[in-house]
């Protein structure tokens, strides 16, 4: 075998071999089948969410309103309102927490904005780092933090006519802990932004699985084979 070929084999077996980067989903929501599929002002009977103020279930086709089943609108009769999570999600030290939201705007006045809040609210004081907030693709980053009880990304604009995005929030565990979320509007005119979609994931680097590592020990075993070979000839 020549230099080249064993040089191709070890690029393979690295590339078999190395971390990637793995999202575990830890909770969705789609507020679909809600209330039997009908909307409902002011409604409080999510089993996965707490509210806070009002907000408003609203079926696609609705009040003028599109979405994918059924959507939320965080801006009650009359809001403003918050959701947060019912569930806490523990992590430790070195976990990276994302929480996501489908959101769009009211889809009712032309040229009006509305704003929006995400929220993580920590059991107990917290430290962390790369505190992220990811909006239709775009990352900011905010840093560190220390011994804190909660991080906003605040009064994000969203317009009214503007399409369902995907924003998250985002962070890096530097003490263990457990955490809720929530999202929120300031708005209070009865046409608030929309949450379509909720989703909480923990990132990690992936480690090769078992089998990964028998086959590249083997790899490495016909390499030695392949060399042993041409100091016989």
């Amino acid at each position: 075998m020549g230099r080249n070929r064993i040089a191709y084999v070890l690029v393979g077996l690295a590339l078999l071999a190395s971390p990637a980067s793995a999202q575990t989903l830890l909770f969705q929501d789609t507020f679909n089948g809600l209330n039997g599929g009908n909307s409902q002002l002011n409604y409080t009977g999510f089993p996965n969410w707490s509210v806070t103020g009002k907000v408003d279930l609203v079926k696609s086709g609705d009040f003028g309103i599109t979405c994918n089943g059924q959507c939320v609108d965080l801006d009650g009769s009359t809001g403003p309102g918050t959701i947060t999570t019912v569930q806490s999600f523990a992590f430790n030290s070195g976990d990276v927490l994302r929480f996501s939201a489908l959101m769009g705007g009211s889809q009712r006045v032309q040229n009006g904005t509305d704003a929006f809040t995400f929220s993580a609210l920590f059991a107990g004081p917290t430290s962390g780092s790369d505190f992220t907030a990811i909006s239709g693709g775009s990352s900011f980053s905010f840093g560190s933090f220390a011994s804190l009880p909660g991080l906003d990304v605040s009064e994000l604009t969203y317009g009214s006519n503007s399409p369902f995005t995907w924003y998250a929030l985002q962070f890096t565990a530097s003490t263990s802990g457990s955490v809720r979320f929530a999202l929120s509007t300031s708005s209070a005119d009865n046409i608030g932004p929309l949450v379509d979609e909720a989703k909480v994931e923990r990132i990690s680097s992936a480690v090769p699985e078992p089998g990964t590592f028998a086959l590249m020990a083997a790899g490495l075993s016909a390499l030695a084979l392949v060399r042993r070979r041409r100091r016989t000839l």
